[in-house]
């Protein structure tokens, strides 16, 4: 008897030692696992069509990266079901004339390196964010700039008060002030992780989030566990996974054999197929972005007014939605949504009519047509189900009047890169709304302040002081009605200038496995998944 208490004794004492010795020499060792098995215990796989750019929020452009990002990391407050609520503030306030913030940091909060948050952590942040000089501003901080309008912009101070209090000194009121501080590029990073090694940032992000990262794989798949220790509502599953697909084929197929549990920008087809050959749930988003053609007013050609029109002119959006888009899909008037209060319903964009694009062609002076090269994102975007369809599309419809569209297909961070450069005479461009406001919309895209080289989002280069004096007449009123008209009026200006031609407006769509539940898809795309669980398997 005492033998085989031995032999059992040696046998636990050997299983234990091979599992340290594989969680020492493999970073990605799960700290749990079903017994023989690789995987976690509960584990989503989440599919997505381009690998996040960076796990760094504050130079992040992408939704991919922001998907992830959002999970890693807290911001000071947070939107709920399109409400404001606490985040890594539990409370603030603001003086009447809306310039001084004052915000109370929770004191329970560490970041995963272990650090206790600090209302100093905040200053931190906000000062890497807004100073250009700051030795930790590395890379580019696209959303400051089009949300704050530069370095520092409309912010003139952020102190650390006692109490553990940040208070913030605006140089104007700013009405979206609130809603752009729960923008997943405003996320806290620990400030220890990035002065230990601030170009590996964007690899080895630190936050206070639900999530850790666990790893980054050869292929690209972005692990994340959930953190124990979060100061919120703790994650229900044990890892979640993010795994870049860009063949749009393959990303169904996986989810129907099993080894994907979401998959998100799912079309009309797709949908219809998994439905039939799934147990998945698909879920449509409320519309909230918009695909577009906008023409670089730096060009000598597209100074031109008539140019622009012409352009317009010879575009058939109805053929490009016919042939380019789904039904999950309609037709863009004007640069705002329907379903965002401010959207001008009256908008009419340029008829489709060739002999009215070469009459101004010609008197504009190009009568022999003129050469322009287009910028197009290689994969799919929400809002651009089939970026080069839509390309090719453009570029016979111009030909017909002598325009020649020399096509410049690029990967998705190739293609940021040349946008916010402002390297191209056309690009197709796109918006996933970020915050309910249509300033979110209008002011990033035709804002003078936005079209800086290297932190482009007005893709335009357009310039007109009286759109600028609106857009800011309206960041500063509280009065919704007041800010809804001056909306309104902004979208008949720039229907009038046609810097850019609005093309398309998605429902975004997202398939969700039956075995998750307590999932609320966000309006905006980018879901924090601390909030699902997975069913209990019934036991064997």
């Amino acid at each position: 008897m005492r033998r085989f208490k031995w032999f059992f004794f040696g046998m636990a004492a050997a299983i234990v030692v091979i599992a340290l010795q594989a969680g020492l020499n493999n970073e990605s060792w799960p700290i749990f696992k079903r017994f023989g098995g690789d995987a976690p215990e509960k584990t989503v796989v989440v599919g997505i069509s381009n690998a996040s750019i960076t796990l760094d929020p504050a130079i992040a452009l992408d939704q991919e990266s922001f998907r992830i990002t959002t999970n890693i990391f807290d911001t000071l407050v947070q939107m709920e079901d399109n409400l404001i609520v606490p985040g890594l503030a539990r409370e603030w306030s603001v003086t009447e004339d809306g310039l001084v913030w004052t915000f109370e940091i929770r004191k329970d909060v560490s970041f995963h390196d272990g650090n206790t948050l600090s209302a100093e952590d905040v200053v931190w942040n906000f000062d890497r964010w807004m100073n250009a000089e700051n030795a930790y501003h590395f890379g580019r901080f696209t959303y400051w700039n089009m949300n704050f309008g530069g370095f520092p912009g409309i912010v003139k101070s952020v102190n650390a008060l006692p109490g553990n209090t940040v208070q913030i000194v605006l140089a104007e009121p700013y009405a979206p002030f609130l809603s752009t501080l729960a923008m997943p590029a405003f996320g806290v990073a620990s400030p220890a992780a990035i002065e230990r090694d601030r170009e590996e940032f964007a690899n080895r992000p630190v936050g206070t989030g639900p999530f850790v990262l666990r790893e980054i794989r050869d292929n690209g798949e972005v692990v994340l566990e959930k953190n124990d220790d979060y100061w919120g509502k703790r994650a229900q599953i044990d890892q979640l996974v993010y795994r870049a697909i860009p063949d749009s084929e393959e990303r169904i197929n996986q989810m129907i054999q099993g080894d994907l549990q979401m998959v998100d920008e799912v079309t009309e087809e797709e949908a219809r197929r998994l439905e039939t050959e799934s147990d998945a749930v698909v879920y449509n988003r409320p519309i909230f972005n918009i695909g577009y053609l906008a023409m670089n007013m730096n060009h000598s050609a597209l100074q031109d007014q008539r140019v622009r029109q012409a352009i317009a002119h010879l575009m058939d959006r109805d053929a490009l939605l016919e042939d380019a888009f789904d039904n999950f899909s309609r037709k863009a008037d004007a640069f705002l949504p329907p379903v965002l209060w401010g959207h001008n319903e009256s908008i009419e964009p340029p008829a489709h009519d060739v002999d009215a694009g070469l009459a101004l062609l010609k008197e504009a002076g190009f009568e022999e047509g003129l050469t322009l090269h287009l910028l197009v994102m290689e994969s799919p975007r929400a809002y651009l189900p089939k970026p080069v369809k839509v390309a090719e599309i453009l570029q016979h419809q111009l030909e017909t009047a002598g325009i020649h569209l020399l096509l410049d297909v690029q990967p998705l961070d190739e293609y940021l890169k040349y946008g916010q450069n402002g390297n191209y005479d056309l690009i197709l461009a796109g918006w996933n709304g970020d915050i309910v406001d249509p300033d979110n919309f209008l002011y990033s895209f035709f804002a003078s302040e936005n079209s800086k080289a290297g932190v482009v989002s007005n893709y335009a280069f357009y310039k007109s002081q009286e759109v600028d004096d609106l857009l800011q007449l309206a960041r500063q009123s509280t009065d919704q009605a007041f800010r809804n008209d001056l909306y309104r009026k902004v979208q008949v200006l720039i229907a009038q200038d046609i810097p850019a031609i609005p093309i398309a407006h998605t429902i975004s769509s997202v398939a969700v496995s039956q075995d998750i539940k307590e999932y609320k898809p966000s309006i905006t795309g980018i879901d924090r998944l601390n909030t699902i669980e997975l069913k209990e398997e019934p036991e064997s």
